[in-house]
């Protein structure tokens, strides 16, 4: 069962508090210091925004159940209070229907203006690295969640489509098309 109790966390600078494309399981407040949100865009990682005192954090994927959309790291020793995802859940199925409806299309819209700035797929290799995350957060995503029935199935499933991928990515790397990749993997950043 999901807890329903809020943590204070005293982060030192530099933490990561999570990485762009995880579940979110939780939402957070910022009590003291200050938070980077970065997203990796074009192979760089980009500072989208700074969070002091009173900024709250990892809202859209707790409203809408999407991946993390950016990373959060603490600039500075910070506190944080987490609110997890069940307690905010909890929260919104109480509010009137309309409201709720109006949470969930300004999610849906700020997940939409994040996916017009990404870059676009140019390449056979950029196809397979959007492939690739896709399965990383399908994985992360039934790890994290309980309301799935079947999970171990899924795992299974994950696993051979991981490993497909990863045959493709071999085979996209010998035999290159001639468009210029825009998508880098992130895995391969300093």
């Amino acid at each position: 069962m999901a807890t329903l109790e809020l943590q204070q966390l005293q982060c030192p600078e530099g933490q990561r508090i999570f990485a762009e494309g995880d579940v979110a399981d939780a939402l957070y407040l910022v009590a003291g210091g200050r938070i980077g949100l970065y997203r990796v865009i074009n192979g760089r990682k980009t500072l989208a925004r700074t969070l002091g005192a009173g900024g709250m954090f990892g809202v859209t994927g707790i409203i809408d159940g999407g991946g993390r959309s950016a990373a959060a790291v603490t600039l500075e020793p910070s506190l944080l209070v987490r609110i997890p995802a069940a307690m905010i859940h909890q929260k919104v199925e109480r509010i009137d229907p309309l409201l709720r409806q109006v949470l969930n299309a300004l999610a849906l819209q700020l997940r939409e203006a994040h996916r017009v700035l990404q870059p676009r797929p140019r390449s056979v290799f950029d196809y397979i690295t959007l492939l690739q995350e896709q399965a990383d957060n399908l994985g992360k995503f039934l790890i994290n969640t309980h309301e799935v029935d079947d999970s171990v199935v899924f795992a299974e499933q994950i696993q051979r489509l991981q490993a497909i991928v990863d045959e493709l990515r071999i085979t996209a790397e010998t035999v290159r098309d001639r468009r210029d990749d825009s998508l880098i993997d992130p895995a391969k950043l300093p």
